[in-house]
């Protein structure tokens, strides 16, 4: 008889080809999404004012802000797939609509930007928690890393693709020439939707029955709600870089966004390609406040800018920052909850996000009316500063609420197997309490009472630990960082 132990499972992959279709799903989507960043100059085109088209800019991050508040509980209630592909109508018909009204009243985009933003609130998020869930669970801020590298060339990509198309027509300060960009919008929409059709669907930590009060509860956390204070401000940061780029270049006398564009794109890009030893060596906590530091340099930078080489630099500095504050900040709201909660947690921090990146434009165009552009990048600055204040107050908070998350029972769905195997395997490292809980096939003995919560998990001193272990940085780091 064969002996031989069996071989060991290799190690999963990180870049297989579910990570891969969903990458340049997601990277297609934003590029239809980023795309509309030039409607703000065709609005102005058409001779409206910029309150108007800081409105316009603003329906969407409101639309986004209200879809998450108003639906977001049901983010864990379903699929992912079926979920992405539901909330991905509403972008379809917002692209349709944008074809049909290019020479009818300038209020349409009103409906436009809506429709994108409830999707961009509801279904786009679900794209990231589908990733991570069927991505290794040890590698959680890499697949966030690399899925927001694709977001970020995106936000390059979807402005240099329509500002091209948009450079090919005959006159391309007629709005009419627009007509072939909304077009294209679609066409890529369609394609994304198709990439997101073949990717399987993921096993999902047991989340109960959906509730609005369950949503709520999220927001009542402290250090949850500090959070989504900051990625509010990072989303104002990103809707002030973009939405008025192409009008500011523009009222330079300069030709081309692109240029401030690209930057932010590269510097973006290179950052997270690099994440992993960044966290190791910096840690979680100082790459936010860093990050926030290196947006109000861009905005002040980009104030003083009169050619494309400081807008380029401007652009690469953001470009940096972003790189640095989406996947921790993601990362770091995620493990603020519990596992279950993931779905309900990106839609949420999406949904901020989005919030900010419409909010802020709208008061930005509000305040265009009376100030200057580079008046506005410097408040913008100063914004950015402020932030980084709460972001101490996070780290304040952090730990006590993690510890509380981590000695509560984890929920399990009605008619859920009890114990672990309720609990996905790439979930099951979050909860190490589950992995004593008796499995249903195990034969008849006597069982153990479910072990109590660890120092680790009950200690608020020892609570960093847990969590950024799941960053994959080391107890010596963690220890050397704050002095011990």
């Amino acid at each position: 008889m064969n002996t031989a132990p069996a071989a060991s499972a290799p190690a999963q992959r990180l870049l297989d080809r579910n990570f891969v279709l969903l990458f340049f799903g997601a990277m297609l989507f934003n590029m239809n999404y980023n795309g509309y960043f030039l409607l703000p100059y065709y609005l102005e085109l058409r001779g409206t004012s910029e309150s108007f088209y800081g409105a316009v800019a603003g329906s969407f991050g409101l639309a986004t802000f209200l879809s998450v508040v108003l639906l977001g509980h049901l983010g864990d209630a379903g699929k992912r797939k079926w979920l992405v592909t539901a909330y991905m109508v509403p972008f379809l018909v917002g692209n349709a609509i944008a074809i049909a009204a290019y020479r009818a009243a300038p209020e349409w985009y009103f409906a436009v930007r809506i429709l994108h933003g409830v999707t961009s609130g509801l279904g786009f998020p679900l794209v990231y928690a589908w990733a991570v869930e069927l991505g290794p669970p040890q590698r959680r801020t890499e697949v966030l890393a690399y899925m927001g590298i694709g977001f970020v060339f995106a936000a390059y990509a979807g402005p240099f693709v329509s500002e091209m198309i948009l450079n090919l027509q005959a006159n391309p300060a007629d709005p009419d020439a627009y007509l072939p960009v909304f077009i294209s919008m679609q066409v890529i929409a369609m394609v994304a939707l198709v990439l997101f059709l073949l990717v399987p669907h993921s096993q999902m930590a047991p989340a109960g029955a959906p509730s609005f009060v369950g949503q709520l509860r999220l927001l009542s956390r402290r250090a949850t709600w500090l959070m989504l204070a900051i990625t509010t401000v990072f989303g104002g940061a990103f809707g002030i870089f973009f939405a008025f780029g192409k009008n500011y270049t523009a009222s330079l006398g300069l030709a081309y966004a692109s240029v401030l564009f690209a930057g932010y794109g590269i510097g973006s890009v290179l950052t997270r390609a690099t994440i992993r030893p960044l966290v190791l060596w910096l840690g979680t906590p100082t790459m936010i406040s860093t990050a926030l530091a290196g947006y109000a340099l861009s905005f002040l930078l980009l104030g003083f800018s009169q050619g494309y080489i400081l807008l380029g630099a401007c652009g690469i500095v953001a470009g940096v920052s972003h790189g640095l504050l989406g996947p921790t900040s993601t990362a770091r709201l995620f493990e603020l909850q519990r596992p279950e909660e993931m779905g309900r947690s990106a839609i949420l921090y999406h949904g901020f996000f989005g919030g900010g990146a419409g909010l802020f434009p709208y008061i930005g165009g509000v305040l265009l009316e009376v100030i200057d552009f580079h008046l506005l990048y410097l408040l913008m600055g100063g914004v950015c500063l402020l932030s980084v204040l709460l972001n101490v107050w996070v780290n304040r908070a952090g730990p006590a609420q993690i510890a509380r998350l981590r000695a509560m029972p984890p929920t399990v769905a009605p008619g859920a197997p009890a114990g672990a195997a309720a609990l996905p395997a790439a979930m099951r490292y979050r909860l190490p309490t589950l992995a004593s809980a008796p499995q249903a096939s195990t034969p008849a003995k006597p069982v153990a009472p479910a072990r109590p919560a660890t120092p680790a998990m009950a200690s608020p001193a020892a609570g960093p630990q847990a969590a950024w272990r799941s960053l994959g940085i080391s107890r010596v780091l963690l220890l050397r960082r704050r002095g011990h």
